[in-house]
């Protein structure tokens, strides 16, 4: 039987500590002038370009910390939004650290958590019971697959699926919406098909009382957009919104986004669009690269510096990157000397175990071909994964080949990403 052991996280060790007030200087001690400019930055919307190894967290702790410290805001009136449970935990953190004592007023979730809480609290205009199950991707799964055998096609089901995650994610209902979006698109059997198939799909998470992934999104999204005394009320809570990782935001996100952020669109959104390799998963970079666009006036603020990486694979790195046809300029540097030298090593497929990942730039006489570096060597196992977004399907994560063979469905209103193909 498996023991379960009490944990303090980092940021409970302090709730017993005696709150000092942290003055702004003490704050600002220790960061780059990039970080310092994030973190004193006051009204309006923010777009910080930060490259990896950055220093980016440090510099969003920071800027919670200084917003309530130096600015007077109340940590309830603070919103950060991340992609991972594990990054809202360290956020949680390292602001705890920044500050000198926890900050549990300060709102730390995911998107997808916090639309959760979002429904859970507005239930009755969804419609769904403050209990309502969220379905993970086996659960909508089995339900797509039951539709589709109620529909005489279990051998579309997986079509089915695929189509009907990226419509939400799209924001398109069935019925007349999906009509619309086909644009003019002829009508097919598999499109009749599909609409069936997502309107039964949606009585049986009614029926159930569940929502899927993407509902979490969509349905928050709705219902500010059609109950504008909700909205108001979650624009006033939240007078500050930060966002993580911005390059991973799908379109729904970005429109969520929006409607939190108005009318004054405190918006600090950090994230760089060369590390956006999540497209298969709805993410769409032009959220970074619209930005100034979507929130005129916006202030831009570049980290360009990497402190993690090694001079030689900085310059790889940037090499790489250079190639990328859709993508914000920024002059990736680091003071780190220059390292070893680095060779290719060009796998037979993406599956390889043997000789690594696809395009992985490993240091010279550390690794060779069919000897996987250790990683828990000092100087060993630092490498570059060299992941182009126009490459085509055989350099694309096996997930994504899969999607791309499952979807059957070409609609006019495609996201940014995908219509650049």
């Amino acid at each position: 039987m498996t023991k379960t052991m009490p944990v303090t996280l980092p940021w409970q060790e302090l709730s017993n500590a005696r709150a000092e007030p942290v003055s702004a200087d003490t704050l600002l001690t220790g960061l780059n002038a990039e970080q310092r400019e994030v973190a004193m930055h006051g009204e309006g919307p923010l777009l910080v370009l930060a490259v990896a190894g950055s220093g980016k967290t440090t510099a969003m702790a920071h800027r919670v910390a200084y917003l309530v410290s130096a600015r007077n805001i109340p940590p309830a009136q603070i919103l950060c939004l991340t992609f991972t449970n594990k990054a809202a935990c360290e956020m949680r953190e390292r602001i705890a650290r920044v500050a000198h004592r926890p900050m549990r007023d300060v709102t730390v979730a995911t998107f997808h958590g916090f639309c959760a809480r979002l429904l859970r609290t507005h239930h009755d205009l969804i419609p769904r019971s403050d209990r309502f199950r969220i379905y993970d991707g086996d659960d909508s799964g089995r339900l797509v697959k039951a539709v589709a055998v109620e529909l005489d096609a279990p051998g579309m089901w997986e079509s089915l699926r695929a189509d009907i995650d990226r419509l939400k994610h799209l924001g398109i209902a069935p019925g007349h919406e999906l009509a619309a979006s086909a644009g003019s698109v002829p009508p097919t059997a598999y499109l009749a098909l599909l609409d069936e198939a997502y309107h039964r799909y949606e009585q049986r998470l009614e029926r159930d009382d569940a929502v899927d992934f993407p509902d979490l999104l969509l349905k928050a999204l709705r219902l500010l957009e059609t109950h504008p005394p909700v909205a108001d009320r979650m624009r006033r809570q939240y007078r500050h919104i930060l966002v993580d990782e911005y390059q991973d935001t799908c379109p729904l996100q970005e429109r969520l986004l929006q409607l939190l952020a108005a009318p004054a669109y405190n918006v600090c959104a950090v994230g760089d669009d060369d590390q956006a390799i999540y497209a298969f998963r709805h993410a769409d970079s032009s959220g970074i690269l619209n930005f100034e666009a979507r929130f005129p006036g916006a202030t831009v603020i570049r980290m360009e510096t990497n402190y993690r990486s090694s001079g030689t694979i900085i310059a790889v790195a940037r090499r790489i990157i250079s190639a990328n046809r859709h993508r914000t300029l920024k002059a990736i540097s680091t003071p780190n000397a220059a390292g070893e030298p680095v060779e290719v090593i060009a796998c037979r497929s993406a599956g390889d175990r043997h000789s690594g990942p696809r395009g992985l730039a490993l240091p010279a006489g550390r690794a060779g071909a069919g000897r996987r570096p250790d990683p828990l060597q000092p100087g060993r196992g630092a490498g570059v994964l060299g992941a182009a977004r126009d490459q085509g399907c055989d350099g694309l994560p096996p997930v994504h080949r899969r999607s791309q063979r499952r979807s059957q469905l070409q609609t006019d209103r495609q996201p940014p990403s995908a219509r650049r193909g």
